[in-house]
């Protein structure tokens, strides 16, 4: 499975950058995106392990449960 790196943009445009099959290249570009946004930037830049890109849009977009106080 390969390694996806998104652009979000509130609220909750994604925008695919690119695909890759090693973590290490997918984790530079996206440390690269992020050193080029800036402070003030309103988006975020984020690498997903996925299928396939239709299954890395749904993690990305569905919303997650709080985890419950005192669990760790």
């Amino acid at each position: 499975m390969p390694y996806y790196v998104y652009e979000i943009f509130p609220p909750r445009r994604l925008e695919l950058v690119d695909g890759f099959a090693a973590y290490r290249e997918a984790r530079s570009r996206a440390r690269a995106l992020r050193a080029a946004l800036g402070a003030d930037a309103e988006q975020s830049v984020r690498v997903i392990y996925a299928r396939s890109t239709e299954d890395a849009t749904r993690l990305l977009t569905e919303t997650r449960e709080p985890r419950p106080l005192g669990e760790e």
